[in-house]
């Protein structure tokens, strides 16, 4: 269920009526009011929790939204590269496997820019692996013998750290 979707009782709804198998509809203005207050009551961190990231203030924090905070940095790129970047932005780590979050962040960033500019947000089908994959391919190389840090040499692979100036 896209819990950072925009219409969240629709996506209730839709989540609802998928596991009654059409035995249950609940399509009366009742029926949706009553399924929002359980959301909100029952269940309202599997919505309140993503939505936070669109309306900071739900959390408590007066900062900027990550719609917004992508698009400053959009536009802090050259003019002429900007509609190329709206195209390609593309979503990694824990939170872009939030059901939901790349249209949600496409919808609200095309609110922000111009109606010609067509807004593109991608997700990697293998985000959920990443990491392991990632992992798996150092561990593979040639290299990885020669550079990894074994429990032996981490008290001097620290000593070394702390010693170096940044």
């Amino acid at each position: 269920m896209p819990y950072g979707a925009l219409q969240i009782t629709d996506a209730l709804y839709a989540k609802l009526a998928g596991t009654n198998k059409g035995v249950c509809t609940y399509k009366s203005p009742v029926e949706r009011l009553i399924l929002r207050y359980i959301m909100e009551q029952v269940d309202s961190a599997r919505f309140t929790a993503p939505e936070g990231l669109f309306q900071p203030k739900r959390w408590g924090l007066d900062i900027k939204a990550l719609h917004q905070l992508v698009f400053e940095a959009v536009q802090l790129a050259p003019i002429d590269s900007r509609k190329t970047l709206l195209r390609n932005i593309y979503l990694a780590g824990g939170a872009s496997l939030l059901p939901g979050l790349a249209e949600r962040l496409e919808v609200e960033l095309s609110t922000l820019a111009a109606p010609t500019i067509h807004v593109q947000v991608h997700v990697s089908p293998w985000r959920y692996n990443a990491a392991y994959l990632g992992a798996q391919v150092i561990a593979s190389s040639t290299q990885f013998e020669s550079t990894c840090v074994t429990l032996e040499n981490l008290d001097e692979f620290i000593e070394q750290l702390n010693s170096a100036a940044f």
